[in-house]
């Protein structure tokens, strides 16, 4: 029972608008056409987007392993 409220706000400002986006995310710009995955298919066949991705997947991989390794030299020393 202490939970409900907490899950109750959750599923109305968290879970409803990602479902809701995600669906969404399948029509064209008008909201009119059920256009399945091409929205993904353009977006993810772009340089920029790969880049971007790839940029973002080498941040979360090596930073925080260099950051870590740095902090454990500087505690040891």
């Amino acid at each position: 029972m202490f939970l409900a409220p907490a899950v109750i706000l959750l599923a109305v400002w968290i879970l409803y608008p990602l479902v809701y986006t995600i669906w969404r995310s399948f029509y064209d710009r008008s909201g009119n056409n059920f256009i399945w995955f091409d929205n993904y298919q353009s977006l993810f066949s772009t340089d920029t987007t790969r880049t971007a991705i790839k940029n973002n997947a080498i941040w979360v991989a090596v930073v925080p392993a260099l950051v870590t390794a740095i902090g454990l030299v500087t505690a040891m020393a």
